[in-house]
């Protein structure tokens, strides 16, 4: 089983989950979605988790949810256990791991920074649990969303559990009695619970072997109620590999010599299948693609300055405008073919979120998929613009209402995206032009930063089975310009009159709900209500992922309809392998 591995792994013996340093490598090898396993799986479906590793995570008090307990599986083991040396999965591990990511904030890796912001002691409960297998979380504060946010590989991966007999190595003090730092610790003859073992490690290829000692194939007694125990996946090895380009991986799956490729256009899918009748995206029909939990939007800055004055983006109903002005049908039809929906809300369009999704259209605070031209320019001409027939431009003392539009000139489809929107805005008669800025800077310093006017991108991404994850970023208190905002949260730095009270709602009401509360769609409307008549940001489409799969010798690949991700870099590849069948 082969899968395209988008770039080479330059650190190819770091095997550390929680620094950003060894994530570009490790993370999308193999290690989360074949070694690693999670304590629980996100359906997208239904919001719920599947138990995996943990059995259940539950608050003590689900009206003051600040102490939550785990149970784990009885029977789990790490993968170098033996039947002379037994290496359980235990509490033990799953307390190490925590304390020492709140002991260490040189592990910067997301997970450890959201855990670490959360969590202020674990430890085994009283009476102690003679299996050894429950563990007593406190957070600093009340906290519904505690095991989804954490726990759930919801979106790329999530809090992973380290073995403590390996790891001890990596904290305390050296036999010079000098303080270890746990982020210099490579990991780099990594094991995990998982049903695969790292065989061999090179800067193009990663190649992980089935255990056959896997825990997963067992079941003691106590194993768990909800009947886990699975056979061992048909793949007998998994190869993540480095192919030169999107054409070669392309070439790849032609010829067979590729099971899984990563990310296609529309046009590259179509020449696949044109001569390989066996490959597959998410859906045999229109549209192909899975939508990824980050649409795409405009994000207006209300504080950015150009000339020592605000421009009219900081004024609501100029932000409302220039969303009538843009046809979002054609934004997804000329970018991304039949791949792409356009967005109704902020939220992605899944099962789980529907409920929430429902509530916004019928309260009619959902966005259209056609622009209203007439009344988008019937706002210009009120407040004074007035046409100019000689460049079609809206003026004012003979100066165009202009909009510079930052665009990630390291994804094509969005540059395809920028120059999409520039055009229906200059039709429309604003001077529109789209600026192309390298990821580094993009996502490194202009968004956080501030440092742009309008910015298409990912900003509402979070949620994925409720709504709280993603208006919570909104509900940040807006940084100064110049200033990083935590987490890419609010970077449009809004704090207009309704601010408060959407903050208010957010935080104070729909954040105190937990997941799947009946109340939580009154507060969706009523928080959304707010941001249809301040609109600090333009939900425009969902953002697609043609992920390529060849039929020729396994199936079994996830699909519309059925359960699972695309996605073969994130930790959903766990329920990926499991499903796939080997073609006679």
């Amino acid at each position: 089983m082969i899968f395209d591995l988008v770039k080479p792994v330059d650190d190819f013996k770091n095997f550390n989950w929680y620094t950003r340093r060894a994530r570009g490598d490790d993370a999308v090898s193999g290690g989360h979605q074949a070694m690693w396993e999670p304590l629980f799986l996100l359906d997208y479906d239904t919001g719920k988790l599947e138990p995996w590793l943990g059995l259940s995570l539950a608050p003590k008090d689900a009206n003051n949810p600040i102490e939550w307990t785990l149970t784990l599986r009885r029977g789990i083991e790490w993968s170098d256990s033996t039947p002379a040396a037994k290496q359980p999965f235990d509490a033990d591990d799953v307390i190490f791991t925590v304390k020492m990511v709140l002991d260490n904030l040189s592990l910067n890796a997301s997970e450890a920074a959201t855990l670490r912001s959360q969590v202020e002691s674990v430890a085994k409960p009283t009476p102690a649990d003679p299996n050894n297998l429950k563990v007593v979380f406190k957070l600093h504060k009340a906290n519904p969303r505690f095991a989804i946010e954490n726990f759930g590989a919801g979106l790329f991966g999530s809090f992973l559990i380290m073995p403590q007999h390996i790891w001890k190595d990596a904290v305390g003090v050296d036999a010079n009695g000098k303080p270890r730092d746990p982020a210099d610790f490579k990991f780099a003859n990594p094991i995990g619970t998982g049903p695969y073992k790292l065989k061999h490690a090179s800067k193009n290829k990663m190649t992980w072997v089935r255990d056959p000692n896997w825990w997963g194939i067992k079941k003691p007694p106590g194993f768990g109620s909800d009947a886990f125990k699975k056979k061992l996946p048909d793949p007998q090895q998994l190869e993540w590999q480095v192919f030169d380009s999107e054409t070669k991986s392309k070439t790849g799956l032609i010829a067979n010599n590729i099971d899984a490729a990563r990310e296609f256009t529309p046009a590259n899918f179509a020449d696949a299948k044109a001569n390989n009748a066996k490959i597959i995206g998410w859906d045999t029909a229109s549209p192909l693609a899975w939508n990824d939990p980050c649409g795409r939007q405009l994000d207006i800055n209300t504080k950015y300055v150009v000339d020592g004055k605000p421009t009219p983006w900081s004024d609501p109903k100029f932000r409302k405008a220039l969303s009538l002005l843009i046809d979002r049908n054609t934004l997804a039809n000329k970018v991304y073919g039949d791949a792409a929906v356009p967005s109704r809300t902020m939220f992605p369009e899944y099962g789980a979120m529907k409920p929430f999704i429902d509530a916004v259209v019928a309260a009619n605070f959902g966005l259209p998929p056609k622009a209203d031209i007439a009344a988008g320019q019937k706002v210009l001409t009120d407040a004074g613009y007035i046409k100019d027939n000689s460049d079609g431009l809206f003026k004012k003392d003979t100066k165009a209402i202009a909009a510079s539009i930052l665009v990630n000139a390291d994804n094509p489809q969005d540059v395809a995206a920028g120059n999409e929107l520039t055009k229906q805005l200059k039709d429309a008669g604003v001077d529109a032009k789209a600026v192309s800025m390298r990821n580094d800077d993009y996502a490194g310093q202009a968004i956080p930063e501030g440092s742009y006017e309008i910015v298409y991108g990912w900003l509402s991404c979070g949620s994925v089975t409720e709504p709280y994850a993603s208006m919570a970023r909104y509900a940040t208190p807006a940084a100064p310009l110049g200033k990083r905002s935590p987490g890419f949260d609010n970077t449009g730095r809004w704090d207009g009159p309704k601010y408060d009270a959407y903050a208010a709602v957010v935080t104070d009401e729909l954040g105190k709900r937990p997941v799947g509360h009946g109340g939580v769609p009154d507060l969706v409307k009523k928080a959304y209500k707010i941001l249809d008549e301040e609109m600090p940001f333009i939900p425009l489409v969902q953002t697609p992922r043609i992920m390529p799969f060849n039929t020729t010798f396994w199936t079994g690949w996830p699909a519309k309809g059925g359960q699972g991700v695309p996605l073969h870099h994130w930790a959903a590849t766990q329920r990926l392998i499991h499903g796939l069948k080997k073609v006679p």
